[in-house]
């Protein structure tokens, strides 16, 4: 069941969270499952509106009802590298550039999805870190 594997997800989170490990991986990893779980999965490794794989040395917007689309000079909504989108993807979070754009990426992604509502998780592990 989709909302078992979500709170055994979350509670894995915690569980990190609770042993000290770095908090940012964590939670960008507990943010995209999340985004799985309520039919939201992110596009990462391809271009929205080619199919093509994402260029590592491309740069891209990110349409949240789409995905990764190349930029081709113009601006986005949302920019992003993509080197990031891929890390992304593999949940590699080991450069900084990338640990701070997929912040951004995952922010953004969920505020649209919750029509810029709060989420309580974010207070949640907030709480828990400064125990």
């Amino acid at each position: 069941d989709g909302h078992e594997l979500l709170y055994d997800r979350y509670a894995e989170a915690l569980r990190r969270l609770g042993a000290e490990e770095p908090s940012a991986p964590i939670l960008r990893a507990f943010e995209k499952s999340l985004l799985s779980e309520l039919g939201y999965a992110m596009l990462l490794d391809r271009d929205a509106s080619n199919g093509e794989a994402i260029r590592s040395s491309d740069r891209y917007t990110y349409d949240p009802e789409r995905g990764p689309v190349r930029l081709n000079g113009s601006k986005g909504l949302f920019e992003i590298d993509g080197r990031t989108l891929l890390a992304l993807s593999r949940d590699d979070y080991s450069d900084p550039s990338t640990l701070a754009q997929s912040k951004a990426l995952m922010r953004w992604i969920i505020n649209h999805r919750l029509d810029h509502k709060p989420l309580a998780s974010r207070r949640i592990f907030k709480e828990l870190l400064e125990l």
